[in-house]
């Protein structure tokens, strides 16, 4: 996952919360990408109420999506 596409992700979240003026609740996951999980996190983290939780991406999705599977959830709050 390179830089970009980090930024590419969390700008969902930064467009969503500035759009409706709102926090958002989130989640970020990886599949052998924790640093790239962890920056994701750092970003987006200051738009979110509370912690940005963090989870590894088990072996189900990680079978359909393959090693290196970095993703977010958000939702408005």
């Amino acid at each position: 996952t390179s830089p970009k596409a980090v930024e590419t992700i969390a700008q969902e979240l930064i467009s969503a919360v500035g759009e409706s003026g709102h926090k958002a609740r989130c989640v970020v996951g990886h599949g052998d990408r924790l640093e790239d999980r962890e920056k994701l996190a750092e970003i987006v983290g200051p738009h979110c109420e509370g912690d940005v939780d963090r989870i590894t991406i088990g072996p189900i999705v990680g079978a359909h999506a393959g090693p290196g599977t970095l993703g977010m959830s958000f939702f408005l709050v």
